[in-house]
Formats: structure tokens, C-alpha cells, sequence
């Protein structure tokens, strides 16, 4: 990491991810100081070099006076409404924390002359069929109207196994209340990451990215039912597995990347996207269409602007 690098501000940082990183880098010298950014801080104190602060993306004003105080050479953004079921209830919101508030994160960070923004993005962004891929897919195309500095790139980071809302823990809740595993259809498959290795891929992104640059993490999907049944047979339990269908705008399967859309980095599984999947020239259009109220006909006209299926 370059010696100028001091101080890194992490947004979201009391959550799954965010935690398991400030553990990570409050045990090495990567940083002077590490500014946490948290919806609700009053149960952190800070230590050592680890400063807390309040701060909600759906107030992205409440940012200013971070930056000002701080001035953070790099930003890890991982603060967002990141999970399906509750950005699908709370569209207007999600577009405001995940679209609005990041745009204005990318701001604040070029006024006070950060180096690096990570963007953590999600799969959902990858033909988002949902609000809450759309957002973050938005978010990727507007990091490709922006000019450097600061260098500006992303990944799409999978599921983290056992973070709040994850299937894995849902599955474990049912299978200890002896109740049937639900699932949405037999076919569903998803991509899963340990919480250590969503760090690894967070600062491997960070110091080896490029503005403008989309990483991706194309390892294998596990499909939920075999996860569901291994966990069932694991507990010792007889528990029956129940399918429930599908969400509105719920995907099937977390998709491969085909090899002539990606490029190794040398990184297992982390894979450089180099397939033109964004069209920055309609961010101004999609910015329009998003002022008034949040409807699926809004998120139809989109996804026309950007070709989406």
C-alpha cells in the first residue's frame, strides 16, 4: 500500500463486513487511523487508532463534517441497503442510500482529495432484475462518467456466509426451532465467500485497482438446496425442506461470467470485468427518473435506457 496512505474512512463499518475489516487492519500498520462510519455508534469506544463515528447514507450530508475533520485518503464505501427482501420493500430509500448517497460519498471524496474509493457492489448488479441491483448497478455506471483523482473502482462482492439476513443463518435458525427449511425454488444457486476471505478481496481490490475498474468474484455457485441439505444432515435432525417460490425480482442463479467477459488478476476467483456492461451517458437521464417517486414502471424505463433484460 502506498506510504501516503494514512488514513482510511469505512463506511458501514459496524456492520458484518465492515467489522471483520476493522478487525483486520487494526492489527497492522497498513493505517495511522481508521475512521469508522456507523449508522448508530454509542456502543463502539474508540481505541488506539480506531475512531467511531455517526453517520446514515440516506443523510449523506451527515458525511461532510467526516470529511472535513478527516480527510481520508482512502474510502472503503461498504454502507448501503444491500439485502434483496428489504430493498425490494423500500424502493425510494434504496435508490436515495445506494444511488443518491454514494454519488455524493464519490463527491465528497473528490472535494477533499481522497486517493482510492472502493466501491462494494454487489451480484445483484449484474443484469439486476430488482431496485436493489439497479442501484448499485447505477452506482457502478456512474464511477465511469467520473475523472480521477481519486481513483475510483469496484467489486461485486458475494454472499458473505453467516452475515445478518444470510440464507446460511436462516437455514441454521429453522433447522435449531425444528421446523422445515424454506427455500424459493430447487434451482436457486448462489455464490458464497467466508468473512475472511470478503477482506482479502477488499484489499487486494483496493491496492491493486484501477479508475474505472469493475472486479467481480467468479467462483462457483453453490445451489441452495444442496446447502440446505447439507446443513439438515450435519444437525442430525429429520427436517423436511419446503419451496415457497420466488420473489418479484428475485434472480435464479448468480450467473458465471463467461471467460471472454473477464480477465485474470492473479488472485484466485477475482477476476477483472472487461465486458462493457454501463452506459455512463444515461446516468443524467436515470437521474431524472429517479427524482419523483419510485415506481416499477420508473424501474422499467431504466433498464430500457441501459439495455437490461
Amino acid at each position: 500500500m502506498s506510504k501516503q496512505s494514512k488514513t482510511i474512512l469505512i463506511t458501514g463499518g459496524c456492520g458484518f463486513v465492515g467489522k471483520n475489516l476493522i478487525h483486520h487492519l487494526q492489527k497492522n500498520s497498513l493505517y495511522d487511523k481508521l475512521v469508522v462510519c456507523c449508522h448508530s455508534h454509542h456502543k463502539n469506544k474508540n481505541t488506539g487508532k480506531t475512531i467511531y463515528v455517526k453517520a446514515d447514507l440516506l443523510k449523506p450530508e451527515s458525511y461532510e463534517p467526516i470529511f472535513n475533520k478527516y480527510q481520508p485518503d482512502d474510502i472503503i464505501h461498504l454502507a448501503a441497503i444491500a439485502r434483496f427482501k428489504q430493498g425490494e420493500e423500500n424502493p425510494e430509500d434504496t435508490i436515495k442510500a445506494n444511488f443518491f448517497g454514494t454519488m455524493r460519498l464519490l463527491n465528497l471524496a473528490k472535494q477533499h482529495k481522497a486517493k482510492r474509493f472502493l466501491l462494494v457492489s454487489s451480484n445483484l448488479a449484474r443484469n439486476p432484475k430488482g431496485v436493489t441491483g439497479l442501484a448499485k448497478y447505477l452506482a457502478e455506471a456512474y464511477i465511469k462518467t467520473m475523472v480521477a483523482p481519486p481513483d475510483v473502482f469496484s467489486i461485486r462482492l458475494p454472499n458473505v456466509i453467516d452475515s445478518p439476513g444470510a440464507v446460511t443463518l436462516i437455514f441454521k435458525q429453522q433447522i435449531e426451532e425444528g421446523k422445515a427449511v424454506t427455500l424459493t425454488d430447487r434451482r436457486m444457486s448462489r455464490k458464497f465467500v467466508s468473512p475472511e476471505q470478503s477482506v482479502k478481496d477488499l484489499l487486494f481490490v483496493l491496492n491493486n485497482g484501477n479508475h474505472g475498474n469493475i472486479f467481480i468474484n467468479n467462483k462457483p455457485s453453490t445451489p441452495i438446496v444442496e446447502l440446505a441439505r447439507e446443513m439438515i444432515i450435519n444437525s442430525g435432525k429429520d427436517i423436511p425442506i419446503t419451496f415457497i417460490g420466488m420473489r418479484l425480482g428475485e434472480k435464479l442463479e448468480e450467473e458465471d461470467y463467461p471467460a471472454d467477459t473477464v480477465r485474470a488478476t492473479g488472485k484466485k476467483d477475482i477476476f477483472l470485468l472487461t465486458e462493457n456492461q454501463h452506459k455512463p451517458e444515461n446516468i443524467l437521464q436515470s437521474i431524472e427518473l429517479l427524482t419523483g417517486k419510485i415506481s416499477l414502471k420508473t424501474i422499467d424505463k431504466i433498464k430500457a435506457l441501459f439495455n437490461l433484460k
